[in-house]
């Protein structure tokens, strides 16, 4: 290095000490399932807004996130390497070779094929660290102790469910070891799904790689929130299927998955006011009408949808159908 880009170095070093904010201390876990191809992100952090950044996943290529104090061009550029055939640790390490900051930062990937790849600057805050396992990686900084990553690492491995679900254990693990130091704070969990069309009137040609994606801006127990918000939209899931369970005729299963929907989030009308037409569509008429009131009782805003939807044809000149509908 000659004389003058060493000087450069030491005024860009000495500007960013005295500019940059404080840290905010995060935690990571990023995977992918073997099984279904999708590949995650999930982060927990102190600060507020930690999922406003771009989301750089899609289970054609892989996923990308920088934490520490980060430079948030190094994830597009992780993306674009790995399209070009890059493996993970490869290109982290020629993305971080190259910036006189590095030793701030973190840097963690996985590709399509569920390689990993990760860099933990010597500067960032302790306790720090990161952990590669067999397609997936946990990275954290500024931890309330050396146990966090050991246990997301525990927690993801044998936890059961959905990569979704594997992902949030492996959060609350973490904070449950003291994660952060700090219970408040936000987070966000996003998941690219291979073929996921978001709404089945879209272009079959024009796929959102992002299945799920949630975020926390900011709370008092943002995982808590989070673990409701992916219970949520689960039900929604579910309700989905057994509206096409229905156009393809098999209703019995149809009932069986929307009551499996609406046992997941109780709160939620709309997964409710599904179940009585699928209740309906079946013809358990009592059953019907009395979910029908209970939730027209609650949702006033739904009982146009349920006066003309054909599911409750044959009862609308019921005493019982008129009072629910009744404005």
């Amino acid at each position: 290095m000659n004389r003058s880009s060493m000087y450069a170095t030491v005024v860009a070093l000495t500007l960013f000490a005295i500019a940059a904010p404080p840290a905010h201390a995060t935690f990571s876990i990023m995977a992918r399932d073997s099984i279904s191809g999708e590949i995650g992100i999930a982060v927990k952090s102190r600060g507020m807004r930690v999922g406003g950044v771009s989301s750089y996943a899609d289970w054609r290529v892989g996923a990308v996130f920088a934490q520490g104090y980060p430079d948030l061009s190094q994830m597009p550029q992780g993306m674009q390497m790995m399209r070009d055939g890059f493996e993970p640790q490869a290109a982290v390490e020629q993305i971080v070779a190259s910036d006189s900051l590095r030793a701030w930062r973190q840097l963690i990937m996985v590709d399509a094929r569920g390689r990993v790849g990760a860099y933990t600057g010597e500067q960032t805050y302790a306790a720090t660290g990161q952990h590669l396992g067999a397609g997936y990686a946990v990275q954290g900084n500024s931890l309330a102790n050396d146990r966090v990553l050991p246990a997301m690492r525990y927690a993801y491995e044998t936890a059961k469910g959905s990569l979704a679900e594997r992902m949030l254990a492996a959060l609350e693990a973490g904070q449950s070891e003291g994660g952060d130091g700090f219970g408040r704070g936000s987070a966000f969990l996003v998941i690219s799904r291979p073929g996921y069309v978001p709404n089945p009137m879209m272009d079959p040609d024009s796929l959102d790689p992002l299945a799920i994606e949630l975020r926390v801006d900011y709370d008092l127990d943002p995982l808590a929130s989070m673990r409701f918000m992916l219970r949520a939209t689960k039900a929604r899931e579910l309700s989905d299927s057994a509206r096409t369970l229905i156009a393809q005729g098999q209703l019995d299963r149809a009932v069986m998955v929307q009551e499996q929907a609406l046992a997941l989030d109780p709160s939620d009308p709309e997964v409710a006011y599904d179940l009585a037409e699928r209740y309906a569509q079946v013809g358990r008429w009592d059953e019907a009408l009395t979910m029908l009131t209970s939730v027209l009782a609650h949702e006033p805003a739904l009982r146009p949808y349920a006066a003309r939807h054909p599911a409750f044809k044959s009862v609308r000149g019921s005493v019982r159908f008129q009072r629910a509908v009744k404005p």
